[in-house]
């Protein structure tokens, strides 16, 4: 009986089941990695979820600061949601409320997690205005609530920009070619071809190539997040975030 060949076959099969092993291990050490980076938000985490069982929207009553800070908008706000003192509290403005505030139970609504979403006042069963919506004092359409409210914000958001107080994007490559203000290599976008990227952060085409382990061989038109499709394993968040 010759036992080389059953020799070898079972050499072949130690090392695939060693290496499955062993990939799986580092796998397991880079989780574990990746936990101990980010352990303060896995706590948060756990006791969100943990605490949401027994208190609904835990995390945004209680830890969201950008809940506390809506909810101090809330409190200011011109825009409130009253009831008449006549109402026959029927309570049906109550059930579609997305914040569970007993909407028939108060005159004003003046609760900080009240986000003027109006289902309260189109859920009101009668034509009266028993429940209404106003802004600065006058009864207005939940609807017309809703877009002074787009208005404020998309106007904010251009009057900020325009200020040059507020840059949502990228800067143009023509700004930043004529000003000189580069940008950083962590501020590139996936969306940006291979020489967009290089004159970005005001580096030659060769050396930006070299930087980001980009083969020669990928034309420079190929967008960043693309590249991998030429080079197998290459990740752009990755490559980019360890420069």
């Amino acid at each position: 009986m010759q036992l080389q060949p059953l020799k070898t076959a079972c050499f072949v099969a130690f090392r695939r089941e060693t290496a499955r092993a062993s990939a799986k291990l580092t796998e397991f050490c880079k989780r574990l990695e990746l936990l101990k980076e980010f352990l303060v938000g896995f706590i948060i985490l756990l006791i969100s979820l943990a605490a949401s069982v027994f208190i609904d929207r835990f995390f945004c009553k209680y830890l969201c600061s950008t809940g506390a800070l809506l909810g101090i908008i809330a409190k200011i706000s011109p825009s409130k949601i009253k009831r008449n003192i006549d109402c026959n509290s029927c309570g049906l403005c109550s059930k579609p409320c997305p914040m569970n505030i007993k909407i028939s139970a108060l005159e004003t609504v003046k609760s900080s997690e009240c986000i003027k979403c109006g289902q309260c006042v189109v859920a009101c069963p009668t034509k009266k205005n028993d429940l209404r919506m106003t802004l600065f004092g006058k009864t207005i359409k939940p609807l017309a609530s809703v877009l002074v409210t787009v208005l404020i914000f998309f106007g904010g958001l251009f009057a900020f920009q325009r200020a040059g107080m507020l840059q949502l994007g990228p800067p143009s490559l023509e700004w930043v070619l004529r000003t000189g203000n580069f940008l950083r290599i962590n501020q590139l976008r996936g969306a940006m071809r291979i020489e967009q990227g290089a004159q970005y952060i005001g580096m030659e085409l060769s050396s930006f190539y070299t930087l980001m382990e980009i083969p020669a061989t990928v034309p420079q038109e190929t967008r960043l997040r693309d590249v991998g499709q030429f080079v197998p394993g290459w990740y752009f968040e990755e490559i980019r975030d360890s420069r």
